[in-house]
Parts: structure tokens; sequence; C-alpha cells
């Protein structure tokens, strides 16, 4: 099953959204879990929102019990004390398990897309008691990539669709098939998404311009999922082009 939410209909469930350190910032769903997925932990239904951060709020260190990519779209911020700053076009991944943070916001805001493959039970905050006895054995990868966005008029100009990749083997390891590529589409191109039968899934995120699939628009921001049982879909760009994130998460053990 290919899952897909637009920007204009997900917002019509925007709410501000109280961390457990008293900090209020605003979350949009995107994608929620079935039911019957909420009580399987390992069932693949994917969880994708938006967190649109307040001025200088802070996320505190923490982890998660499910793999996820976030996606930094508006704003500025800090990761961690010495991990480097954040702001539009970065992708973030993280394993489960693996402990991030802190999130600090700038005076600005800051907003990001947090994309996982199934329901998370919550964060496990570092500087609580008891975080220890939650952790499992991962990969404990954890790093930044940023990416550029084009121009209109490059993406006016392409004449076949090119594909970039963000992080490679030499950096990371990425054995289990984990994977994030830009593809940038110029005027009314095709672009086939493969099946992802090697992975725990993969999200397609549209930055820019307008794609084409199962004969409707979707415009920035709007987000794919398709299941590792899928089979490849295709999606198509306007006339003025299209710039999406092609993010895959690795197999499950």
């Amino acid at each position: 099953m290919i899952h897909v939410s637009t920007k204009q209909e997900s917002f019509a469930n925007r709410r501000l959204s109280r961390m457990e350190s008293g900090e209020v910032h605003w979350r949009t769903d995107f994608l929620r879990p079935s039911d019957s997925a909420s009580q399987d932990g390992n069932a693949v239904s994917p969880q994708a929102f938006l967190i649109e951060m307040t001025p200088q709020e802070i996320i505190h260190p923490h982890f998660h019990e499910v793999e996820q990519f976030q996606v930094f779209f508006e704003g500025e911020g800090q990761m961690g004390r010495t991990e480097g700053k954040l702001g539009p076009s970065v992708v973030h991944y993280t394993d489960a398990y693996t402990g991030y943070g802190p999130i600090t916001a700038s005076q600005q805001g800051l907003s990001y897309f947090a994309l996982r493959p199934r329901k998370d039970p919550g964060a496990i905050y570092l500087h609580k008691e008891g975080y220890r006895e939650k952790l499992r054995p991962s990969k404990k990868r954890h790093f930044s990539i940023p990416f550029v966005k084009s121009t209109q008029a490059v993406l006016g100009h392409l004449d076949k669709p090119v594909m970039e990749r963000l992080f490679d083997n030499s950096h990371y390891s990425l054995d289990d098939g984990l994977s994030a590529c830009i593809v940038r589409l110029g005027p009314n191109q095709t672009f086939m998404i493969q099946s992802t039968t090697q992975s725990s899934g993969q999200y397609l995120v549209n930055i820019q311009g307008v794609l084409k699939y199962s004969d409707r628009d979707f415009g920035e921001s709007s987000v794919f999922f398709s299941e590792p049982a899928d089979v490849s879909f295709t999606v198509e760009s306007s006339e003025t082009g299209a710039e999406f994130l092609l993010l895959q998460f690795g197999q499950r053990n």
C-alpha cells in the first residue's frame, strides 16, 4: 500500500502539543499508524508528523524505540551541543535506541518532519530515571546531512532525471539497505520509485514543485510512504519540474 498525505489535507489537524518538559509547539500529523499496528510493535504502519518548535524551545536528549528520519524545513537551531547547526535543507537519521539531542530552536523557531516506518510509543529521555533499562542493541547510527535545493531555472533546463545520494558506505555502515537520496526532475519527467522489499519501507518527501501520482497533484511538503511489500510506482513532475527526497530505512533483523 502507498500511503500519501498533503500539507493542505494534514493542516486541518494542526494542534498545540505540550512536551513533558512543559514546552509547547505545533504538531501536524500527516500519516497516523492504524489501530491494529499500534498494538503490534513489529507491524509496518507509517508515522509521519510535522513539528514547529517555538522560539528558543529545547527538546531534551532522548531516544526512540523506532528508527527515524527527520527533515528540517524552516527556521534555525542546534543539534546537540557540538554536532552542528540545523536549518532548512538538512536530513537527520537516528537508529532505534540511539540517543540524540538536545534540539534547540533559534529565536526564529525550527520546523521538521519526523518520519518513522511504524508507531513509536514515545520519547525516552536521558535525564529520566530508568532509561538504561529500556535500551536495546542497535547499530547506533546518528548523523545529519545537508542537501541543496535547485533553483527553478536549473530544474527547468534538466533534460533527464537526476538522483544524488546524500551519504554512502565510505562514512556509514549501510549494509542493511539504509539510504537517502535527492531526486531532481525537469518539466514533465517521470521517475520510478523502486520496490522496497529489501528494506523496512521508504518515504518520499516533495520539497519543490508538483508531483503527479494516481491522477492527483501533490505539492510541496506532500509525504508518500511505500511499504516493503509494495510494487514499484511512478511519479511525474509538472511543467515547472519537481524535487524530492527519497529516504529508505534499512531492513530489520
